[in-house]
């Protein structure tokens, strides 16, 4: 098994090499961290103390204005064993009755979405734009004014979440 992950973990680039990653703001969702913030600091981003949100992620956190979202919280992240970035999360601070709107936008620039509500809780509902390049969440909740969270995942993340889940699964 240990093997069998090795492996994979070895052909990972061989594979990303000739695919297309998922963009953030019109910046590929790859790289190491430190460039991809730079790039978002010269989008008017600004770095912040961090807040330790993601547990088994490193992440390096903003605030800025994303969409129609100003002071927005993002965070960079990657997989603790790495120094290239994965994802991006944002959490916008003021998000009142923009739902609707950001569904709207990303149907029409990525495709429809699917709609998952959650098992635990009725109130929790997930969109998702699955594509080639990656993964677009939105984790909402539809009570208090539609407060919601956004997670840009590249496929390299997508992959790895994915393999995980199998390997957990064979293992049962």
């Amino acid at each position: 098994m240990k093997k069998l992950l090795i492996v994979f973990l070895l052909a990972l680039p061989l594979i990303a090499c000739g695919q297309e990653h998922l963009q953030f703001m019109g910046q590929p969702i790859t790289g190491s961290v430190k460039t991809f913030v730079q790039g978002l600091k010269q989008r008017g981003f600004e770095t912040q103390v961090g807040k330790g949100w993601f547990k088994g992620m490193k992440c390096k956190y903003l605030t800025g204005d994303f969409w129609m979202f100003s002071d927005c919280d993002v965070a960079v992240r990657s997989p603790k064993k790495s120094d290239n970035v994965t994802s991006v999360y944002i959490h916008p601070r003021n998000n009142f009755l923009l739902l609707n709107q950001l569904i709207d936008v990303l149907d029409k620039k990525y495709g429809n979405h699917t709609e998952n509500r959650s098992d635990a809780d009725v109130n929790a509902l997930t969109y998702v734009w699955d594509m080639p390049e990656g993964t677009i969440e939105i984790f909402g909740t539809i009570v208090y004014g539609q407060a919601f969270d956004i997670l840009y995942r590249d496929y390299t993340e997508v992959n790895m979440l994915n393999h995980s889940i199998d390997i957990i699964d064979s293992d049962l």
